[in-house]
């Protein structure tokens, strides 16, 4: 026995691995309030997850010998498949759930989908595999699961089924003569099979990374109200207060103005939860949430989710852990939302709903969750339908939504709940002076300059990338003695990260042009405001930027009416005309209720458009057609029609490209070994762009990734293709 392996380095044995994640698996079921029946197929497939390991093939690859052996999640399978059916309660009574524990295991490694192991070789087992289960058995059996030992004729069968795997999984074994067994495991029950993976992976995880479980499940719960409280001491607001006192409210919409403590407000209604994730728009956003969650609540206990995740986490990791080096197991709880805190996009929360990859961990934890969905008037009506849809087939336990601006017409969409707004003297606020112009933002470069050169933090935001840049240029060519900075999408992470800093303690005189990227969370408050016309709740973000906590009597705000055709195709002629006339009817010195009132004038009328009820219920029947289509299945890449319709996001898709000016710079990361670092140099542009104009981009075999021969540098960011190639093109990309 002592001489079957688990790990390539020799140093744990087969039976002590699935002994250590039996045990962890036994805390976790307990953590996450497992049924008994979910519970002991949970710990079945803890136990038996590995014995795959168990073939000759397998041991000589672990030993260095040769190859890679067999796919041990299939040999392991194929015993669980005998097994499974002999599984007793303490009654000696069969427990429900029949093969759950298989379907995990099989799956493992490689989710499940239509075309797994179908060219898997036949396995042969290491002769010593009868001890190993036996013992496996008997340790179940200290757990209280009682599986009867196999008989010869068990073996004979299982040694049959491993002669031909693939035909076990694909051939007509199933629920009726002509259904294959994975077609089977496909209509199992999505919530108990996806709680039984949840547990064998993050059991397994733990036990080959040698972590504590109270680092991620933990058992104490957060103390999210109590360090609020610490914060804050005697300066509570009223509804805060409030929402402290709506604890037991298991859904709760939060609204507030800019900058006077929503998220304080969530965190005491939250109260003490064992698991709490905090979702918001965007990476920028989250980013910002992410170390201010960790100050408040400590480092260990706050975990981050997005595409560039792995970036901020191993930075983190570098400056607080010494010598230890960064892991894949770093990343991985914390994208599974693994922590006791995590801090995402909705994008991650949406795809567990979507299964895509580990969906099994991710919504097992998040339905034990209390979730807060922060600026969620950020989003388009289609990824709003995915929202509202997920919160319906699978809640978590308790739901917090905040917005400044929350039209009453969204939140008749999602669950039913409380509303607590803000206090009456914080809508009565007035800390915006307005102003509509007739002409363009570039017609504003004189007050611009001018408002700088009399200590102003100056904010400029306008509605696409390009013009920010032509202004950006414009900017510069009039004012060279004036500090300026140009903040969009099409900047490297490397470039964009500090630009973000900066902008937060922007010095006086200085000014930021920018696009939609500052609209929505950023913490930072500026003196005055240039903007070019957009919808109306878009204004309203972009005021909350300026005078942000109300330091000063008013702060200019500067609405320039004349956009330009790209703006009009962005947004719509109707909107941008029915924001100008609200904008007009609040008057020059709103408050903010006067604002909140005519952002739901306008949302109702837009979410009654057919436009936005389409994109709305093609959400929605998205997460209803891939549950029905997947089951229990993973979205895999081979499916092209699931591929096609998968995603978060409506609008332009985007593939991000290296600028060929920092190729050279990519390489040195590629041959010193620091190839996570080469996504930092990357940037986002439509998939669109590199069939309009595919001279502007090649394939870099080396560094698996497309090159863009489009200038690129830190202070004005990616070149518009069209403005490079010299040609026209329809499409917008902000």
């Amino acid at each position: 026995m002592a001489e079957l392996l688990a790990k390539t380095d020799g140093d744990v044995s087969l039976y002590q691995h699935c002994v250590d994640v039996l045990r962890l698996g036994h805390i976790l079921a307990e953590r996450l309030g497992l049924d008994g029946p979910t519970a002991q197929r949970a710990l079945l497939a803890c136990a038996l997850h590995d014995i795959g390991k168990a073939t000759e093939s397998f041991q000589a690859y672990l030993r260095g010998e040769k190859g890679q052996g067999d796919y041990h999640a299939l040999a392991s399978f194929l015993i669980l498949l005998v097994l499974e059916r002999r599984l007793l309660n303490h009654t000696g009574e069969r427990v429900p759930g029949e093969f759950v524990a298989s379907a995990a295991v099989l799956s493992h490694h490689s989710p499940l989908h239509p075309s797994l192991y179908e060219s898997a070789a036949p396995i042969r087992y290491h002769p010593n595999i009868r001890a190993v289960l036996e013992e496996l058995l008997g340790a179940l059996a200290d757990h209280g699961i009682v599986v009867s030992k196999l008989s010869e004729e068990d073996w004979r069968r299982i040694e049959t089924m491993a002669r031909r795997p693939a035909y076990v999984l694909h051939g007509t074994s199933g629920r009726s003569e002509a259904d294959p067994l994975l077609e089977w495991f496909r209509v199992l029950d999505r919530r108990r099979f996806g709680q039984v993976k949840a547990v064998l992976h993050l059991a397994d995880w733990l036990a080959s990374g040698n972590a504590s479980v109270d680092s991620y499940v933990a058992a104490e719960p957060v103390p999210c109200a109590a360090s609020v409280r610490a914060q804050l001491r005697h300066r509570i607001r009223p509804f805060q207060a409030k929402s402290a006192a709506l604890g037991d409210r298991s859904v709760l919409y939060l609204q507030a103005p800019t900058g006077v403590g929503k998220t304080e407000a969530a965190l005491l209604w939250a109260g003490s939860p064992h698991r709490l994730i905090y979702l918001l728009p965007t990476q920028a956003t989250t980013n910002a949430m992410w170390c201010r969650l960790r100050r408040l609540l400590g480092e260990n206990r706050v975990g981050l989710a997005h595409g560039h995740s792995v970036l901020e986490l191993r930075s983190a990791h570098e400056r607080s852990n010494g010598n230890r080096p960064f892991t894949i197991d770093d990343w991985l709880f914390d994208s599974v939302f693994a922590r006791p805190v995590t801090v995402a996009t909705l994008d991650q929360y949406l795809l567990a709903h979507l299964h895509g990859r580990h969906w099994e961990v991710r919504l097992t934890l998040s339905r034990s969750a209390t979730v807060i969905v922060d600026e969620v008037h950020a989003y388009e009506p289609y990824t709003l339908g995915i929202l509202a849809a997920a919160l319906e087939t699978d809640p978590p336990k308790r739901l917090a939504v905040l917005s400044a601006t929350l039209p009453s017409v969204l939140r008749e969409r999602l669950p039913a709940g409380v509303l607590l707004q803000a206090d009456d003297a914080l809508w009565r606020q007035r800390r915006h002076r307005l102003r509509l112009c007739d002409g363009g933002i570039a017609e504003m470069l004189d007050p611009i300059v001018d408002a700088a050169r009399h200590g102003q933090r100056v904010l400029v935001v306008v509605n696409t990338v390009r013009e920010a840049q032509e202004l950006f240029d414009k900017f510069r060519s009039r004012a060279l003695d004036i500090p300026v900075t140009l903040l969009h999408s099409r900047f490297t992470q490397h470039d964009r990260r500090p630009k973000e800093d900066m902008l937060r303690h922007a010095p006086a005189g200085s000014v930021l042009i920018a696009t939609q990227v500052v609209e929505v969370s950023l913490d930072i408050s500026y003196d005055v405001l240039f903007t070019e016309l957009a919808p109306l709740d878009a204004i309203v973000q972009r005021m909350g930027r300026v005078n942000r906590y109300g330091e000063k009597d008013y702060a200019r705000v500067w609405v320039c009416t004349d956009v330009s055709e790209r703006s009009r195709r962005l947004y719509g002629e109707e909107v941008l005309r029915r924001s100008r006339h609200l904008l007009e009817a609040v008057g020059t010195e709103p408050d903010q209720a006067d604002l909140r009132n005519a952002v739901d004038e306008l949302y109702g009328h837009v979410a009654a458009t057919q436009a936005w009820i389409s994109a709305f219920e093609e959400g929605r029947q998205l997460v209803d057609d891939l549950h029905r289509i997947l089951g229990t299945f993973t979205v895999h890449g081979n499916d092209q029609d699931i591929t096609h319709r998968f995603g978060t996001r409506r609008g332009t898709f985007t593939i991000r490209v290296l600028p060929d000016v920092l190729r050279e710079k990519a390489m040195e990361l590629h041959e010193s070994g620091q190839t996570w670092r080469i996504r930092d140099l990357t940037v986002p542009v439509p998939y669109w762009w590199t069939l309009a104009c595919p001279q502007a981009f090649y394939a870099c075999e080396d560094l698996k990734l497309p090159v863009t021969r489009l200038a690129y540098c830190a202070e004005r960011g990616l070149r518009d293709v069209a403005e490079d190639q010299g040609v026209e093109l329809e499409a917008v990309f902000l």
